[in-house]
């Protein structure tokens, strides 16, 4: 597996994981259609996302004009099936519409708060390494 397929399984894997305690939650406080709209929501962000990834793979082989319209139009189809999802969650009683947007923004969580770690990681280790030399310290 190349290291893009590896990073995009683990943050599905992290978003899934997400999903599964919010809705085990919601299930637990028997609020079941903010339960049913978290994991749809999860879902569709996921097939968004792995959409997503599948198409830039595809475009970078492409000409660049041919390329251009092939990303307009997958584009336009993955928020066209973002549009009918969410209009699907409004129309249902059995979801919360809410719900549904929160499901579909963990993915976007789950990639922020992966940099953000990382972000703070790396500061924490400047902060702490021991480096004399560098300061003039001898």
């Amino acid at each position: 597996m190349d290291e893009v397929a590896v990073v995009q399984r683990r943050v599905i894997l992290q978003a899934a994981f997400a999903s599964a305690v919010l809705a085990g939650l919601a299930a637990f406080s028997g609020r079941w259609p903010e339960a049913w709209g978290v994991i749809i929501g999860t879902l569709v962000a996921i097939l968004n996302f792995s959409l997503l990834a599948r198409n830039l793979r595809s475009l970078i082989a492409e000409h660049p004009k041919r390329a251009q319209v092939k990303a307009r139009l997958n584009y336009i189809g993955r928020y066209f099936l973002t549009a009918a999802v969410l209009f699907y969650s409004f129309t249902a009683p059995t979801l919360n519409m809410y719900a549904v947007v929160v499901g579909m923004l963990l993915i976007k969580a789950v990639i922020l708060a992966g940099a953000l770690f990382t972000f703070c990681k790396e500061r924490l280790s400047l902060i702490f390494q021991h480096a004399p030399e560098e300061r003039g310290d001898r």
